[in-house]
């Protein structure tokens, strides 16, 4: 992390790259992928012209990440560790002007004149947690650092080299708005706001933006050669959405990892990394992201696990996994089971939670959570998938109690007591023979238990 100062700085020093549109990619590419960089050679997407209707009202952001989990979890304070590791920073959100400061940029798109004026970015922190900056106009209800934050603090760490699907979402509420984090389907994070601003007072022109556009995979004043060097994202991102609308609970749920098509109401922008489409968007009219400073790689066959053909006439769920259940519990894990769903064209897999986490998606109906804490108690949940993106609802919750890890008795216990005491007994009887023979008595050989 940079001092403050770098971070807060409102002077920028224009400069030109080498840009390449990210629509001039390689056929068979799937996924755009960042690499761990040197200070001041950073690889990045600059997005200046957000998908029309993006943010003029209720909106919802959807994309797909696979950050790098070969790299370590560290401080990211200077040094070659703020170019390699992911931070470990966990602030408590609003604790001071500058709480949010540690974090790798997976999206800069802050006003860096005035955080609260159109800022939204993207950061991971605590090691692989997620957190959504937005500045709508309002500091925040007054709290300290002048934006919103939703974020995954308590949740799942993304780094475990899988891919995730994330949906930020504001939806109105009254005069103001909910904004929503949502991860692989779940709801992870929720903040109110007291203003549903029109965004596009400061996207449309980047109005009070000391330089305009959002920067993907890097911070901005690095990515543009303000500062040297500041913590950025490395790995892949993939099927990037921009809705004019505010996706329901239960669509988002059931078909986060569903396709589309293009064509789908309220769908402004979709950025699919490949070059049958061009600007790697449909919709939205041109909102380009130009790509710089791209590694070897960086066009990735990589791709998310996404489902169905899109726009496809399959719109039933399956049925909701019944009679859950867990068998061999240990200290450090449970054997799950369920019965088969039913689907109208068939069941493709399941998606198995502990504690409303998200932690695997098998095709068989069982699985084996490992790794767990002795003596303490889970709650699981199951729901079905089809191939169309269809999901049923979760299951009811089974708890499950690991079992407790009894300690053995320490060695030498009553046992050895005794042995003491036979120690004590064998001094009394040696010493008492000792004073027989200095009085001239004799006495047979002893042993000594020991």
């Amino acid at each position: 992390m940079v001092t403050p100062l770098s971070r807060r700085t409102s002077h920028w020093r224009w400069t030109t790259f080498a840009v390449a549109l990210l629509c001039t990619a390689v056929a068979g590419a799937s996924s755009l992928e960042f690499f761990e960089n040197a200070a001041s050679d950073y690889d990045y997407g600059r997005q200046n012209t957000i998908p029309a209707g993006f943010g003029t009202g209720e909106f919802t952001l959807e994309i797909w990440l696979r950050p790098d989990s070969s790299l370590p979890v560290g401080s990211t304070d200077s040094g070659t560790n703020q170019l390699r590791n992911w931070s470990n920073a966990n602030p408590t959100p609003y604790s001071s002007s500058s709480w949010w400061y540690a974090g790798n940029f997976l999206l800069d798109g802050h006003n860096n004149t005035s955080y609260s004026s159109g800022t939204f970015s993207l950061q991971f922190f605590n090691g692989g947690r997620l957190r959504w900056l937005f500045g709508d106009g309002a500091p925040a209800d007054a709290r300290s650092g002048d934006l919103h934050a939703v974020q995954n603090a308590s949740g799942a760490s993304l780094l475990d080299g899988q891919w995730h699907q994330v949906t930020l979402v504001r939806r109105q509420s009254g005069s103001g708005a909910t904004l929503e984090m949502w991860i692989d389907g779940a709801l992870s994070d929720t903040e109110t706001t007291s203003e549903m601003t029109d965004m596009r007072q400061w996207w449309n022109n980047w109005t009070g933006f000391p330089q305009a556009g959002w920067i993907w995979g890097a911070e901005k004043q690095a990515a543009l050669g303000q500062i040297t060097q500041y913590e950025d994202y490395k790995g892949n991102i993939d099927e990037l959405r921009f809705w004019s609308i505010a996706k329901s609970s239960t669509d988002i749920a059931q078909n986060y990892r569903a396709r589309v098509t293009g064509a789908e109401t309220g769908l402004a922008g979709h950025y699919t990394f490949e070059a049958t489409s061009p600007c790697n968007q449909v919709g939205g009219g041109g909102a380009c992201i130009n790509a710089s400073n791209l590694k070897s790689g960086a066009l990735s066959s990589a791709e998310p696990p996404l489902t169905g053909s899109g726009g496809g006439s399959d719109t039933s769920a399956p049925t909701v996994p019944a009679n859950l259940r867990a068998s061999g519990a240990t200290a450090s894990g449970v054997n799950l089971a369920w019965d088969a769903a039913t689907d109208n064209v068939g069941v493709a897999g399941y998606d198995l939670y502990r504690d409303g986490d998200l932690i695997a998606s098998p095709t068989a109906t069982s699985y084996t959570d490992s790794g767990l804490t002795a003596a303490s108690t889970y709650i699981y949940t199951v729901r079905a998938r089809d191939a169309a993106g269809n999901a049923s609802d979760r299951s009811g919750g089974l708890t499950v109690t690991t079992i407790t890890v009894t300690q053995p008795p320490p060695s030498g216990g009553s046992g050895g007591g005794g042995g003491g005491g036979q120690f004590g007994l064998g001094f009394i009887v040696f010493g008492f023979l000792a004073l027989l023979a200095r009085r001239g008595y004799s006495s047979p050989t002893l042993r000594v238990a020991r």
